[in-house]
């Protein structure tokens, strides 16, 4: 990626400096060689680069629930990580400033979702709502998260019942086009030739977990969200 390419640059610095030094290099590619400023640039860049590639990182996971991270990691995202990055030149002010202004558009179906809001609250890391600093914004957030849920208790009151209580055959609340899709899968499935019950049961049983290399890179920015939350 982007990220990487200009990342791993930064690491080499000192192998550029060599670089540019060295006796042996023609003048032409001496010429083209970054300066200070190309490298002062590069680092304003990885800044607003790095917390977007760490994002990504952490909500591609299919090991674990990512749900209940979209919200919270997006709007830190970009109120926080992105809005608050020390950038030093005032080309790379103008290109947080877009990136801010053009991720915004991008996932309004996200800020102003209720549904995502809903599914942060019911999260225990961020039920309080502490990525949100402006208090007002947040307890309007923390009210629409509740009235959401409030109101979806009350069309699936048959089906939350039947789960408390174990009761046969809960009905949920479906739309048509859900409901066609779920029946034209089951009798695809009906007809399919049946797996190894073995194995499935195996996976089934098997504890979700984030792999480590994941779980490494993407728990400092985890915790940074999830400490805001409980302060």
């Amino acid at each position: 990626s982007t990220y990487r390419m200009m990342a791993s640059i930064l690491e080499n610095r000192l192998v550029f400096v060599h670089m540019h030094t060295n006796a042996d290099i023609t003048p032409k590619v001496i010429e083209n060689f970054l300066d200070n400023y190309d490298f002062d640039l590069l680092t304003d860049l990885v800044e607003l680069l790095e917390p977007m590639y760490e994002l990504t990182e952490l909500l591609s996971g299919s090991k674990y629930e990512t749900c209940s991270l979209v919200y919270p990691c997006i709007f830190n995202l970009i109120y926080s990580d992105l809005s608050e990055a020390k950038i030093k030149y005032k080309s790379g002010m103008h290109f947080r400033d877009k990136l801010v202004a053009s991720l915004e558009v991008r996932f309004a179906h996200v800020l102003n979702n209720d549904f995502y809001k809903a599914v942060a609250f019911l999260d225990p890391r961020f039920k309080t709502f502490g990525f949100i600093r402006d208090l007002d914004f947040r307890e309007q957030a923390i009210e629409k998260a509740k009235v959401y849920l409030a109101a979806y208790s009350y069309r699936n009151e048959s089906v939350i019942q039947s789960i408390l209580f174990n009761k046969a055959d809960p009905q949920p609340c479906v739309s048509p086009e859900l409901s066609a899709s779920s029946t034209n899968s089951s009798s695809s499935n009906a007809t399919s030739t049946p797996s190894n019950d073995k194995s499935n049961d195996s996976e089934n049983n098997s504890t979700p977990t984030m792999p480590y290399k994941l779980r490494r890179r993407s728990s400092s920015y985890l915790a940074k969200i999830s400490a805001s939350c409980s302060n």
